[in-house]
């Protein structure tokens, strides 16, 4: 009796000993484990987060060819591109290209030499479908694609998510529609594709309307097999909002978990989940070892009854933008930002938030905008009311400044850059930071060509700030 006493005293000894290493254990380390399996859902958004700035300045930029070369030969548009890769060009009736399609191909050639993450990337492929012409021009030959009618009539576009043609009014209001993960029909890879609409010329500069749209570019950026083969995908919606559900969907209490929230467009939200007990149960050895070592030590030294205890222990997860006033990317498109760059060389400062992504998630959204109000609000006290500030997207904004000169505009960076990070957001009390890329435009330089170099200073920067921490 006194033996079965001394062993349960023994086993109860070990196992809150255990359970409190095995926690504290956790509690030291879990950190590092949680965070290094949301880092690869982060990579996945961050490069949906490149592939959508880089769309939607494709499509900006063809809608603003298109205003001036709509009375154009197509033929000649065609004949003046540049290749820059061996691009291939998918027809239904083999009929000659019209000029939207012409002007899409020759934006995607020019855009993509400065693009070297799209050259020979197995992991993506650009493409542009032409619903002015029903056609697809994609960045490399596919094999085994073949072109159907289906691939543009409302029911294909229903079935991948993705269909600027066919898509509600207010979806199109950020110029971006992503899918869902869905396996693609050619390769029978996971993938998710991105949209953005091409309109035409005539279309008002307040609205996108559906029967404007002439073709849109599409992303579709592949996802590995691996990452997914233990994962389960569910979409929700709430209303015509749609939240997607990436989960690890065989463990149990799969809902207790940490998770991270990528908003992709005005419509869709994906929520990645890391199950609590999927941590738990990844480092059961190191309580199993450190149970079995204390319950034999412990029946050794000791033979009385020990009263039994629990510990319980619950994890928990833990032409003007709305929100800021400044203008928003259909700027671009505006006759007086013609006028205004048509008359000097400008400088163009490439803009972006720091700490966005954890101020959402320690204080949520509205904390986040914010913060993305307050550079907004400081941008507006450095610069000029002539300047154009604009509010690209999320938290990235471009500053362009006519009858600026570089090094001018390179002081009013770090002016900027000082007044964000001095100021703190008054309902938070935090503060925030910023990254720039300044660079000069000449007259005659094309404005695309200035954006672009504009944002390579700014993932320099980046950098650059990142090795600093």
């Amino acid at each position: 009796m006194a033996s079965k006493l001394s062993k349960s005293s023994s086993f109860n000894f070990a196992l809150i000993l255990s359970s409190i290493g095995y926690f504290l254990f956790l509690a030291t380390t879990g950190s590092y484990f949680v965070s290094s399996n949301l880092k690869e859902f982060e990579v996945i958004t961050k490069e949906m987060d490149n592939h959508k700035q880089k769309i939607i300045m494709m499509g900006l930029l063809a809608e603003s060819e298109l205003a001036g070369l709509s009375d154009k030969d197509p033929q000649q548009v065609n004949e003046s591109i540049v290749p820059s890769y061996q691009d291939h060009i998918y027809t239904l009736e083999n009929t000659q290209l019209t000029i939207e399609e012409a002007v899409a191909r020759k934006v995607m050639h020019r855009s993509i030499r400065h693009l070297s993450r799209f050259i020979n990337n197995p992991s993506i492929l650009l493409m542009y479908r032409s619903f002015s012409g029903e056609k697809y021009i994609l960045q490399r030959p596919i094999d085994g694609f073949h072109l159907e009618k289906s691939l543009f009539s409302e029911e294909r576009c229903v079935i991948t998510h993705v269909c600027a043609k066919y898509a509600y009014t207010d979806q199109l209001a950020d110029r971006i529609i992503v899918s869902g993960v869905y396996t693609d029909a050619i390769t029978s890879r996971p993938v998710i594709s991105i949209s953005a609409p091409v309109v035409s010329s005539k279309t008002p500069l307040a609205a996108i309307n559906n029967k404007d749209i002439v073709g849109e570019y599409i992303v579709d950026q592949y996802l590995d097999d691996d990452w997914l083969k233990d994962k389960t995908i569910e979409v929700e919606y709430e209303g015509r909002k749609k939240y997607i559900h990436i989960r690890y969907g065989h463990y149990w209490l799969s809902d207790i978990a940490f998770t991270s929230n990528y908003v992709a467009d005005n419509m869709t939200t994906f929520v990645y989940s890391y199950p609590v007990s999927k941590l738990l149960s990844e480092h059961l050895v190191f309580f199993a070892i450190m149970f079995c070592t204390t319950f034999l030590l412990h029946l050794k030294v000791r033979e009385s009854n020990v009263r039994k205890s629990q510990l319980d222990v619950a994890i928990t997860s833990a032409t003007v933008d709305e929100l800021t006033g400044l203008y928003n990317r259909k700027i671009f498109t505006a006759q007086e930002f013609d006028i205004a760059l048509s008359e000097s060389g400008s400088a163009i400062i490439a803009i972006d938030g720091n700490r966005i992504k954890s101020i959402n998630d320690q204080y949520g959204h509205h904390a986040g905008d914010e913060a993305i109000k307050h550079i907004a609000s400081s941008m507006k006290s450095v610069f000029r009311k002539s300047d154009f500030l604009v509010r690209s997207g999320g938290d990235e904004f471009i500053a362009i400044l006519p009858r600026c000169s570089r090094s001018r505009a390179t002081q009013l960076a770090d002016k900027l850059q000082s007044k964000v990070q001095s100021d703190s957001v008054t309902s938070h009390r935090f503060t925030v930071g910023i990254a720039c890329g300044v660079t000069y435009k000449e007259l005659h330089e094309p404005l695309d060509h200035a954006l672009l170099r504009a944002d390579e200073r700014l993932y320099e920067h980046k950098s650059q700030l990142t090795q600093a921490q």
